[in-house]
């Protein structure tokens, strides 16, 4: 059993926990975070574990939008730049020969029933991961970097909440 101090996105303390240390993330309500009372670990150990977090964080919500898998990032932009250029050559007159377009021509039928409707919705989900790549990039590199500046365990928990708080749903 530890003593734990638990943080809002303010600076004080809302209240002290006893309880055993594998449980009490699974205890805290979204953006509070708990300090350990008597951690006598290095703060540089405190401050890569917060970094760590936010990162994972961000990192499990990225995931939500793509696929995890090795090599995967690096055909959706392969994926996307070959859209542009179909859709920088396309008209209503006529469609571009897809056989200049390798990935469009192998996916066609089976994710969209043409390579426009294909070319459009690659062009659409790399809009939509853009967007949520912009916000949940600004929410981690100001945590990093309040984490980074921190005198303290207890002002990194304020600035790990404080993250936690801007990626809760209202």
């Amino acid at each position: 059993m530890a003593r734990f101090e638990i943080y809002g996105a303010d600076e004080d303390p809302i209240d002290v926990v006893v309880c055993a240390e594998d449980v009490i993330e699974q205890l805290l309500a979204p953006g509070l975070v708990a300090v350990r009372i008597g951690d006598d670990r290095p703060l540089t150990v405190v401050r890569a574990e917060a970094i760590a977090a936010v990162n994972g964080t961000v990192a499990a919500i990225r995931r939500r939008y793509i696929t995890d898998i090795s090599g995967q990032e690096m055909l959706y932009l392969q994926k996307r730049d070959e859209a542009r250029a179909y859709m920088a050559a396309w008209s209503p007159e006529a469609d571009p020969d897809t056989a200049d377009y390798p990935l469009i021509e192998a996916e066609v039928g089976v994710t969209a029933p043409s390579a426009y409707e294909l070319a459009q919705l690659w062009l659409n989900l790399s809009a939509l991961y853009v967007a949520v790549a912009a916000s949940l990039e600004t929410a981690r590199l100001t945590a990093v970097y309040a984490i980074e500046a921190a005198a303290d365990a207890a002002e990194m928990a304020t600035a790990r909440a404080a993250f936690d708080v801007t990626l809760t749903p209202p």
